[in-house]
């Protein structure tokens, strides 16, 4: 009898142990290896954050535009380093020394110095670029039935130098001896201490 309920005991503890085995081998570790295989492939959900922490997200004008990479116009005219008028300065600009500081008119500011633009086939006009100093070079090729208008704006430029321009003791000496003339269609203004030499280097290089 007692090794009959011995092993009723036995099967009625082993019936009771079996459930709960299964359970708790079974559905934990499953669910622990789905997550590590979403962790490791990268297939999470969060998808919009991870976007926008790797810069991948919109607005590339903006950043475009801060990032200053927008041409703006320059006000200075650049001359054609061919150009007849531009190869008569440069002819000059090697005979006599200039400022440092000499650069091309704005050309918004160019009807002081030569008048209506349109009456020109083309110029070259350097002035000093600081306010200490009058030196300045005006080359003018004047359309032909437009060189009278021309060379009366050159003219008038030369008077305001002479007459307004100058205040310091080395802008009285530039203005004085500045002066301005044709040859041909060419006309032009030069505001320098060695002007008369700038002149003779000039003429030599405009063809009679």
């Amino acid at each position: 009898m007692k090794k009959t309920y011995v092993l009723l005991a036995m099967i009625i503890l082993l019936t009771a142990c079996e459930p709960s085995t299964k359970t708790g081998s079974d559905s934990k570790p499953e669910q622990s290896s789905a997550k590590s295989s979403d962790v490791e492939s990268g297939d999470v959900s969060g998808g919009e954050d991870t976007a926008s922490e790797s810069g991948d997200i919109s607005g590339g004008e903006d950043t475009a535009s801060e990032s200053g990479d927008e041409d703006f116009p320059s006000p200075f005219p650049e001359y054609d380093p061919e150009s007849r008028t531009y190869k008569l300065y440069e002819a000059v600009a090697a005979g006599v020394e200039f400022p440092v500081f000499m650069q091309p008119v704005m050309e918004d500011m160019l009807p002081v110095y030569i008048g209506d633009p349109s009456n020109v086939n083309e110029y070259c006009v350097y002035a000093n670029a600081i306010s200490v100093g009058v030196t300045e070079v005006i080359i003018a090729e004047a359309k032909d039935d437009k060189i009278d208008e021309v060379e009366q704006a050159v003219m008038k430029r030369l008077a305001d130098i002479k007459e307004n321009a100058a205040f310091y003791p080395g802008e009285v000496g530039e203005a004085a001896a500045a002066l301005a003339g044709k040859k041909g269609n060419i006309v032009y203004m030069i505001c320098h201490i060695d002007a008369v030499k700038a002149q003779q280097i000039l003429l030599e290089n405009i063809p009679s």
